[in-house]
């Protein structure tokens, strides 16, 4: 009898407990989904966000350089319209003393003096580019930020032939500008008047073959030396303004 009754008490528990459980709940397969969605919106969002500043910070870095190049061209500019005038007054000065030393013409010890230092310019070293920017650019791999492929191929294009030019004329030049010093002494080269012997040394050495045939090999070099210069020129101003139209 006790028994029932415990077995009556215990039954008459269970669906209060049962009550009490707390069921499972399903997740709706569209909720999931929809979720995951959102996660994977989120992560290619962000990595759109830092796809877009590398470009934009690369974009800056590439006008940097650009920049770079044309403070550089630009000194390079200024030194070709130096070079150009030095050209000038050294053809200038070639063909006044060849047609002395061939008897040509007569002219004085003093005049012969103040032509001899302008006809040996640019006779010992050539001037080179300035290429702190394009060294870079080549020592850090940056050039793939400069977008446009033709206007890198200028760059390289420009240093390159530059680089070739002034290895040409390292073996077109001659001895003529040490000849020169041989020829008259120092003070008569920085415009001081010859007199007396020095005078007559003076002429009678520039009117020799040897000294003739100097005359003829600088002045074979200076026309190398002009059309370089205006081949160099010519490409140096169109990539002026190739950067200048690349930079914002």
């Amino acid at each position: 009898m006790r028994m029932r009754q415990q077995n009556s008490g215990t039954l008459g528990r269970t669906p209060a407990l049962e009550s009490q459980m707390v069921k499972p709940q399903i997740i709706p397969w569209s909720r999931f989904i929809g979720e995951f969605f959102v996660i994977v919106l989120g992560v290619l969002a962000a990595l759109a966000v830092d796809s877009w500043r590398d470009r934009q910070q690369e974009a800056a870095l590439g006008q940097a350089y650009l920049g770079g190049l044309l403070r550089d061209l630009s000194a390079d500019s200024a030194l070709f319209a130096s070079t150009g005038e030095n050209l000038r007054r050294k053809q200038a000065s070639l063909d006044v003393l060849l047609e002395v030393s061939w008897g040509s013409v007569d002219i004085g010890p003093d005049s012969a003096g103040l032509l001899l230092l302008p006809s040996a310019v640019l006779g010992w070293r050539m001037p080179g580019p300035q290429v702190a920017a394009y060294e870079e650019l080549e020592s850090t791999g940056a050039f793939r930020l400069i977008s446009d492929p033709d206007l890198r191929s200028q760059i390289v294009l420009y240093y390159e032939d530059w680089e070739r030019q002034l290895e040409r004329l390292d073996r077109h030049r001659s001895t003529y500008p040490d000849a020169i010093y041989a020829l008259a002494p120092p003070a008569v080269l920085k415009g001081g008047d010859p007199v007396g012997r020095e005078a007559a040394d003076l002429m009678s050495r520039l009117r020799t073959r040897a000294m003739r045939d100097q005359l003829n090999h600088e002045a074979n070099y200076t026309w190398l030396l002009a059309e370089r210069h205006a081949i160099a020129q010519e490409r140096l101003a169109t990539l002026l303004q190739r950067i200048r139209q690349e930079i914002r």
